[in-house]
């Protein structure tokens, strides 16, 4: 499944962000820049009105929704340890087997 992600990371003074995209979606975390809040967000190709007209994630109109408690739960641990570590081979795997939970196991 990996060859059809692309992977994207964002790292910019407001906060971090990694998501895959491919061809039923993309889903990415995010968090601000000193992990206090975050969450999880799933983007689905827009099949009428859109949330976002131009989606950063897979550029085209898109519907999303996510979790911020999520970020609590899980999240905050997870990307904490990828960027002790400095490796985020866990997060890209996690958001991975994400994409074919939520949107097609079938890939």
């Amino acid at each position: 499944m990996t060859e059809q992600l692309h992977r994207v990371r964002q790292f910019t003074t407001h906060g971090l962000a990694w998501g895959v995209a491919g061809p039923l979606g993309g889903i990415h975390i995010w968090c601000n820049v000193d992990f206090r809040y975050g969450g999880l967000e799933v983007h689905r190709p827009a099949t009428d009105k859109a949330d976002n007209e131009n989606c950063w994630l897979i550029g085209c109109p898109c519907n999303h929704d996510g979790s911020s408690l999520w970020w609590d739960e899980r999240g905050c641990s997870l990307v904490g340890f990828a960027m002790c570590d400095r490796n985020d081979e866990a997060i890209w795997r996690f958001l991975e087997q994400q994409y074919a939970e939520c949107l097609g196991s079938h890939l």
